[in-house]
Formats: C-alpha cells, structure tokens, sequence
C-alpha cells in the first residue's frame, strides 16, 4: 500500500473509534493488498475494559479446520510502549491465543498480519475451500474468524466493535452490517467470531422485505449463475424468511464467490450475517431448471440454518439441525412452486430408501450420527441428513394427527423462538413434542432417534401413502468422469457405499483392464454371479473394491397424499 493508503488507515480509525457510541468497543482497522501477493495488515485498538481478556485466533470455524492459524509473525504490540501480549493455551478449541495483561493502563493499539493463502492449504483443498478466505486480483472474500484477534468473552451480547477498511483503489464493500455515520461498521463482536465480508468487483443485488434486507451478490465470474438463479433466488428468501416469525437476521448476505472445490456440486455454509455459496462451473452445462433448484435447495437449506444461528444445539439434535432443515428447504420449495408434488414425493422416497439402507447396513442410530462421525463425511453425514428428513416428515403427520391437531409449522416457531438462553438437547425436544403430540408419540419418536434407524421405514409415513418393497440393487455407475477418473460421485450410489471416492481413478473390473469410460460403466455396472470387483487407483495406493450386490427397499410416497397431509 501506498502512503496515502496507510494514513487512510490511521485516519479511519481514529474516525471510526471517535464515533464510537460505547467506549468498551474495541476498533479493527483491515488493509487489504490483492493478488500476487494477498494479505490482510489488521490493527486492533482495544480499550483499557479489555484488560485480562484473552484475544484468540480460530483455526476451527469451517468444515475442513486447520491444523494452525496463517499468521505472519507475532502479533506486535505499539502501545502502550514495553507491554507485550502473553501467550496463552486457553484459546478454545485449542487455538492460538494471547492474554491482555491486567495492568493495561492506556488503549492497547497491537498489529498483525495473515497471508491470505487459507485456500491452497492441503488440509483445506482436499475437503473443501469455500468457507475460507481468499483474495484475487480483482475481489475476494474475507472471513472474520482466522483474520481477526478476537476476545474470547463477550461482556454483553450486543457489545459492539468497530470495523473500518482500506482497500485496493476501485474495489467495493458489501459488509452486512450496520454502518456507523463516519461510513465505517458496527458488527457485534460476537458475530466476528464468524462472518463474512466481499471485497472488489461483485454483482450485488438487494431484497428488502420490511425491515430486513438481504444482500446477494456474485463474484466476478459468476454471471452465467446470476442470470440462471438470480429470480428464483428472490422468490426463496422471502419464503423462508416468513417462516422465522423473527426479526433476526435484519441484514444478510448471500455471497456467491469463486468455486474452490474437489468435486462437482454445490455448497454453502451459514455464518453470523452473511453464507458461502458456491456452485461447480461444470454443473451450468446441466439442464437450466436443474441448476434453478439446485441453486434454490442451497439458498432455501442454508437461509433455515439462520433462523437458530445464535442457539447452540447438541450433537444429539443434529438430525433436527440438518434433516428437519432439509425437509424444510424441499417442502418450501414445492410450497412455492418451483419444483412439483411428485418431485417432492420422489425426493422423499429417495430420502426414506438411503436412510433404511443406511441404518440396516450400519447400526447407527441418529443421536449417534451427529457425534464426530459426522464431520468425517460418509455414512453418518448422510444419515443424519436422510434420517432426519424422515423424522420430519413423521412429526409433521403426528402434529396433525394429535388430539389438538397442529402442524410442523406452528411447532417449530414454538421451539425456535423460545429464548436464546433454552436448551436446545434432545430431553427438551421430546419434552415440547410430547406436550403438543401427547406422551406415546413423543417417547416413540425418542425411541426412533435412539435404535438403529428402521430397515422398513414405510409405517412411519403410512399418511402419505407410502408403500416398500424389496428389489435387486441398482448397480449404474453414477458419476462424473474424466476418462476413467471420478470427478463426484451420488453418495447413495452402490460404488460410493463400495468407498469409491472423488479422485479415483478406474484401472481393472473384473480382472480385466477397462480402456475408455463406455466400457467402465458398461462394466462396472454388470454383476457376475451377483457381484461387482474392481481396482482403483487413489494415490500411491491401488484398491480392491466391490462386492455383493444383494437387494434394497425401496419406496414409493404418493404425491397427492404428501400434499393433503403437509397441509399445503
């Protein structure tokens, strides 16, 4: 940065902190300098109040975490002159962190700087970069959490920061925060343990819906997906926003950014005001409606996730978290329009066949599939996806079903909106479900969480017509390849059960060396004496996959049935 640039710095947040309305607020001031060489300068001026408080740096704020914070240096304390920061192990979740030393006397001005480099981490590329920073030439996306020290305690929920920026000449700021008059932002602090920031030359659009407004914008890059998804992205938001019945959140963003990922899809995360979204390049040659849902499920999904962002749930109810979620994305959308009845029937069957199957081949329950195994991926991820929809859809047929018939709806604004402070474990939940369902329902749907989900899951949505039986596996390939390499593969796939993983490579099925992709599906996909073996190649490693193909349930939900008993 130039001169002018670092008495900007200085001007800003001398301004920013002059206009404080609360003298506790601490003030961060952000340098950002672009591609090649990407890096964010930050300095924090913090008040004396913030004396004995411990600054941390999160490494765990994002599905692929970091092994350690990308940091250049030591922090570097200007004043008061001699104190220096302590450092300390009490960071949580084993971060790096720094104490202020109790006898600080005067506002303490402390510099550091991060090399913007998160996204080419191995760690990070091989699960997924999307929910890290990065910046180009021309834009990028900042995350507060491994860009900022911030304080580990918050001495009141509405404290409040400071926050100003310099950035590269020509680039822009979408910050979903309330600006203060002296044009810099005044986040709460404990929001920056987990936001989001667009820097430079994004698309941004806006919806204003009462008092909230809603921010969506593109990176540079992404204008085919703008075009394609932009009207029904404005269709989703207020729909799910008329579920919360609350005015939290006033302002969000919704951040398309550059697609940092390993395999074909789509993927979001929710943070405090603003999600990640991204969208494989190589999806936008699909059939344009199928891209407008998927676009729209992401949006629809990760939008609901807001509505308890500042409620911390138990491991027990991750299967509400992200199955009653999900079931709610699907429902919202058949509700609105864009995707149809039996699509949202067949999307339900889909869901009840991977769950059954699931729960049959691994004997884990769905408290126990929100553990630690979920953040592994695989079999517990999509269990507590596909298994929590169900339950959904079951409580949804019970409420209706209950002496005083009520419906998913009304259940949740009643569980969602209770204070922020109420618990949010499974004894609770089944507790407000056995007062508006009646006890025997709600210890049924306890016991159901808490065996191995059902090999026949039928009777559980016998409302919606749903009928089972047993058929041979489905053995097509479904993947995306390049050549004889997996690009993404449908989890539910009898490969990927099989551990066929994005980044394989296909060498040998059946013995015999397969030579074009034609043949490797053709033969990857036929059983001999009702099994499939092949190699592949992962590595430095070659694998011997496959196995029995055997036989699945599957179920079929009727569509007019669904509607009548989700009362839509």
């Amino acid at each position: 940065m130039n001169t002018f640039a670092r008495l900007a710095t200085a001007a800003l947040s001398a301004a920013v902190l002059s206009a404080a309305p609360c003298a506790q607020s601490g003030t961060y001031t952000l340098e950002v300098s672009a591609a090649p060489e990407p890096r964010v300068d930050v300095t924090l001026e913090a008040p004396i109040t913030w004396a004995g408080r411990t600054l941390t740096l999160a490494t765990r704020y994002a599905f692929a975490t970091l092994s350690e914070p990308v940091l250049d240096g030591e922090p570097r304390v200007i004043a008061p002159a001699g104190l220096e920061l302590v450092p300390t192990t009490d960071g949580r979740d084993g971060a790096p962190s720094w104490l202020i030393p109790e006898d600080l006397s005067e506002p303490l001005v402390v510099t550091w700087s991060v090399p913007v480099i998160h996204r080419t981490l191995p760690e990070v590329r091989a699960r997924g970069a999307n929910e890290h920073p990065y910046l180009a030439e021309d834009h990028g996306l900042l995350v507060t959490a491994p860009l900022l020290l911030l304080p580990m305690s918050v001495d009141e929920r509405d404290e409040r920061a400071r926050v100003g920026f310099v950035l590269p000449d020509g680039w822009d700021l979408h910050a979903p925060w309330p600006r203060a008059h002296d044009g810099g932002f005044t986040p709460k602090v404990m929001d920056l343990h987990n936001d989001l920031v667009a820097v430079g030359n994004w698309s941004v659009e806006t919806i204003r819906i009462a008092d909230f407004e809603g921010m969506i914008a593109f990176a540079p890059g992404q204008e085919r997906l703008r075009d394609l998804t932009l009207p029904t992205i404005e269709r989703v938001v207020p729909a799910m926003r008329s579920l919360f019945a609350s005015p939290e959140p006033s302002h969000y963003g919704f951040f398309f950014g550059r697609p940092d990922m390993p395999s074909a899809g789509y993927t979001g995360s929710p943070k405090a005001n603003a999600m990640t979204l991204a969208v494989s390049e190589m999806l936008l040659d699909n059939v344009p409606e199928q891209v407008q849902l998927g676009v729209a499920h992401l949006i629809a999904h990760e939008f609901h996730h807001t509505w308890t962002a500042t409620r911390r749930t138990s491991d027990s109810l991750r299967f509400f978290n992200e199955g009653f979620t999900d079931y709610y994305a699907w429902l919202t959308l058949t509700r609105l329009g864009v995707m149809s009845w039996d699509a949202f029937a067949e999307k339900l069957s889909e869901k009840l066949a991977q769950a059954s199957s699931l729960g049959a081949r691994t004997g884990m329950t769905l408290v126990e599939s929100g553990g630690p195994a979920f953040f592994e991926g695989g079999d517990a991820y999509n269990l507590c996806y596909s298994g929590g929809l169900v339950v959904a859809a079951h409580v949804d047929s019970a409420l209706r079903a209950a002496p005083r018939p009520s419906s998913l709806d009304a259940w949740m604004l009643a569980f969602n909106n209770r204070d922020r402070d109420a618990p949010r474990d499974l004894e609770t939940f089944i507790a407000l479900l056995a007062d508006a369902t009646g006890d025997d329902v709600a210890r049924r749907i306890e016991a159901l969480v808490q065996a191995p989900f059902p090999g026949d899951a039928a009777p559980l949505l016998a409302t919606f017509g749903v009928t089972s039986r047993i058929e041979p596996r489905a053995t097509s390939l479904r993947a995306n390849l390049d050549e004889l390499t997996v690009r993404d593969i449908d989890p539910t796939c009898i490969h990927a059960e099989w551990g066929v993983r994005p980044g394989d490579t296909f060498l040998e099925v059946h013995g015999d060396t397969v030579r074009d992709a034609a043949a490797l599906r053709r033969e990857v996909s036929t059983p001999r004496d009702g099994v499939i073996r092949f190699v592949v190649q992962r590595g430095d490693e070659q694998l011997v996959l496959g196995g029995e193909v055997g036989t699945t349930r599957t179920y079929r939900v009727e569509a007019a049935a669904l509607r009548a008993g989700t009362g839509s």
